[in-house]
């Protein structure tokens, strides 16, 4: 079974006209995961900047697990008095490709909602993602708005699937011997007699000489 891995956005960071509420930095308004609604968000009075923030190390991976998807979860809250006209989170890869997830129209509300956008190959490559690709990164926010009152950005966070890297154990690698009990088995023997059998328990080192019988199947 694979697991979700949090990458959370680190120091420095980019947000001209963002400014942090309820926490000393951007970052830290928008690292909780899952959201803390209302407690610290970030928000902005110049529509269609972006915020960017650079990302952690992704914490306990190898280099042979398999990636199966990494997603861009944001929580955002509308103001009451006009929508979201379009939001797009994105990443920002070491090699500086951007990588942009769907733009959306979120309408005016007092909820916050959760969107998630999904990569499941690295656009540099066109394959699945290797863990050494999941350095150097950066994930960034953009959204444009009408009203007066500014809406207001709570979680802005990276998610990683991962299936772990498992080597198959063998026998020996895994120093198990076979527990089945010996078997005997009967073996033709050329004895004394015509016809004569010998049944072997070849692990205990037993031999038993069965009757030997006659040309006319009677015991000798």
């Amino acid at each position: 079974m694979g697991g979700i891995i949090i990458v959370h956005p680190i120091d420095p960071e980019i947000g001209p006209s963002w400014t942090a509420v309820g926490a000393p930095s951007l970052r830290q308004c928008i690292d909780d995961y899952p959201h803390n609604g209302d407690t610290d968000y970030v928000t902005h009075d110049n529509s269609g900047n972006a915020l960017v923030c650079a990302l952690e190390a992704v914490a306990g991976i190898d280099p042979n697990d398999s990636v199966l998807w990494v997603a861009i979860e944001t929580t955002v809250k509308q103001a009451p008095d006009g929508d979201i006209t379009d939001m797009t989170s994105f990443l920002l890869l070491a090699s500086s490709t951007e990588v942009p997830g769907q733009t959306r129209v979120v309408l005016a509300g007092s909820e916050y909602v959760t969107v998630r956008d999904h990569f499941a190959t690295n656009p540099d490559t066109g394959l699945p993602w290797r863990p050494p690709e999941l350095s150097g990164w950066a994930v960034g926010h953009t959204h444009r708005y009408t009203g007066a009152t500014r809406p207001r950005l709570t979680s802005l966070t990276v998610l990683v699937k991962v299936n772990p890297f498992r080597p198959k154990a063998t026998g020996v690698n895994a120093g198990l011997e076979s527990s089945a009990a010996p078997q005997a088995k009967i073996v033709a023997s050329a004895g004394p007699g015509p016809g004569s059998l010998i049944v072997t328990g070849a692990s205990l080192g037993v031999q038993t000489s069965a009757a030997r019988l006659g040309p006319s199947g009677e015991g000798g």
